[in-house]
C-alpha cells in the first residue's frame, strides 16, 4: 500500500511541476489547475478523497530524500508525520531514533512532534 501511495504522490508532483510551468491569467485559474491535478489523481487511482491524494503527495515529498524512511516507518507513521507537519530536522531525528530502537512507533512520533516548535508543510500548497 505504501508503494502505491508514494507512486501516486510522485505522479502528483510531476503533474504539479507541469502546471507551474504554464502561465495563468489569474491566481484563481492556477489554483483551479492545481486542484484538478489532485482530483485527477483521486479518480485515476480510486482514492477515497482529495485529502488522501494530498497525503500521498505529502508522504512522497517527505521520503523523497530519505529512502531509509520507507524501510523504517509504515504508512500510518508517515501519514502522522505529514499531518503533524514535522520539520525536516525532526524527520531526520525520528529516522535516527527508529534506527536505534525498532520499537519506536506512533506514540513516540506523536510525543516528539507535539514537543517540537517547528512545523513544515510537506508537499503543501496553502494556495490550493
Amino acid at each position: 500500500m505504501l508503494a502505491k501511495h508514494i507512486a501516486v504522490g510522485n505522479e502528483i508532483s510531476l503533474a504539479l511541476l507541469q502546471t507551474e510551468s504554464r502561465h495563468f491569467a489569474t491566481d484563481a485559474e492556477r489554483r483551479l489547475a492545481r486542484r484538478a491535478v489532485y482530483e485527477d489523481a483521486e479518480s485515476k487511482h480510486q482514492l477515497q478523497s482529495l485529502r488522501e491524494a494530498t497525503v500521498c503527495h505529502q508522504i512522497s515529498e517527505l521520503v523523497a530524500n530519505r529512502p531509509r524512511m520507507l524501510r523504517l516507518f509504515d504508512y500510518v507513521e508517515l501519514k502522522a508525520m505529514c499531518r503533524l507537519r514535522v520539520s525536516p530536522t525532526l524527520a531526520d531525528q525520528l529516522t535516527a531514533a527508529k534506527r536505534r530502537n525498532p520499537s519506536f512507533g506512533l506514540l513516540e512520533i506523536l510525543a516528539l512532534a507535539h514537543q517540537a516548535d517547528q512545523r513544515y508543510g510537506w508537499g503543501s500548497d496553502s494556495e490550493r
